[in-house]
C-alpha cells in the first residue's frame, strides 16, 4: 500500500507566476499613481488654506481681535497673521504679527483671486473684510479648486470645478 503525500509549499514556478503578475499589476498602476500625484498634492495645499482661513476666523472670533490671511502668489505661500497695523482696512501691512507662514506646495498654483490684496481680515464676529475667491490649479490646469469666502458671516468653502 501507498503512503498519501502531503503537498506543503510551494514550488519555484509557482512563486515566478506570482512575481510576473505582480510586476504586470504594477506596471499597469505606476502610470495611474503618478497622473494622480499631481492632483492630490494641490488638493492638500487648497485643504490647507482653507483650513488657514478656518483657524483665522476662529481666532478672531475667540481672541477678540482680527486675524487675516494674505495669499502670495509670488511667494507660492499664504500667511496667517494678526491685524496690527491699520486695523480693519483689510490688508497685509509691514508691522501685521506674522502667525504662520505655509507654502502652497510644488504642484500647486494659485491661478487667480477675486480679493483686493489677496488678503482677507476677520473681525471679532467671525465676519470677513469681503467676499472673494482665490482659484487654484495644477501645474497643467487640469484641475481647478475654487475657495469662496463670503463677507457677511466668514463662511469658507471649497469647490472643485
Amino acid at each position: 500500500m501507498r503512503l498519501k503525500r502531503d503537498n506543503q509549499g510551494t514550488t519555484l514556478m509557482e512563486l515566478m507566476i506570482i512575481c510576473v503578475i505582480i510586476s504586470v499589476l504594477s506596471a499597469m498602476a505606476v502610470p495611474t499613481w503618478l497622473e494622480y500625484m499631481p492632483k492630490l498634492r494641490t488638493k492638500t495645499a487648497v485643504r490647507s488654506a482653507v483650513s488657514t482661513l478656518r483657524e483665522a476666523r476662529s481666532q478672531s472670533i475667540s481672541e477678540k481681535r482680527r486675524f487675516g490671511v494674505y495669499f502670495d502668489a509670488n511667494g507660492k505661500n499664504f500667511i496667517l497673521f494678526v491685524d496690527k497695523v491699520n486695523p480693519g482696512n483689510g490688508t497685509y501691512d509691514t508691522g501685521d504679527s506674522l502667525v504662520t507662514r505655509t507654502e502652497f506646495g510644488s504642484n500647486a498654483i494659485m491661478a487667480s483671486t477675486t480679493l483686493t490684496g489677496s488678503t482677507v481680515v476677520f473681525d471679532m464676529g467671525g465676519s470677513a473684510s469681503q467676499s472673494g475667491t482665490v482659484t487654484f490649479t495644477t501645474e497643467d490646469a487640469a484641475l481647478r479648486y475654487v475657495v469662496d469666502v463670503l463677507a457677511a458671516t466668514g463662511r469658507i468653502k471649497m469647490t472643485a470645478g
